[in-house]
């Protein structure tokens, strides 16, 4: 098992069912995050690192530049606990090679969880249903 980027489209069929299970977990349409991790096909801007073998992918995550220091990471997944962390730290090795000098990312679950990988409470992020 290794973890790399993103660089094919056969890569990013294969990535097609961790994609699918993110956007179930957060209830954020598969649409809209297939997009954005094609987008790491097309744009520098964006980066989808990959964590598996050749044929088995075991997490993912995906983000994008939001100036010249700063990323936010929007996805990220993990089909086995073992494997939970590798896509996530590549990624941050590979912005911050570019340039990168903070990482912003929001989560689902309680932040307290992510103190051990080195994040920060920084912002909260607030939702509220409209009714129609």
């Amino acid at each position: 098992m290794k973890a790399f980027l993103l660089e094919n489209d056969n890569q990013l069929a294969l990535l097609l069912p961790l994609i699918g299970a993110f956007s179930r977990d957060t209830e954020i349409p598969l649409s809209q995050n297939l997009v954005e991790v094609a987008r790491s096909l097309q744009s520098d801007l964006y980066v989808t690192s990959i964590y598996g073998s050749e044929l088995v992918f075991k997490s993912y995550s995906c983000g994008y530049f939001i100036s010249e220091e700063s990323f936010m990471v929007t996805q990220y997944y993990s089909s086995n606990s073992i494997a939970s962390y590798q896509s996530l730290e590549f990624l941050e090795s590979t912005v911050k090679a570019r340039g990168a000098k903070s990482i912003f990312t929001h989560v689902r679950h309680s932040p307290e969880g992510f103190e051990k990988y080195g994040y920060k409470i920084s912002h909260y992020l607030l939702k509220k249903d409209l009714e129609v």
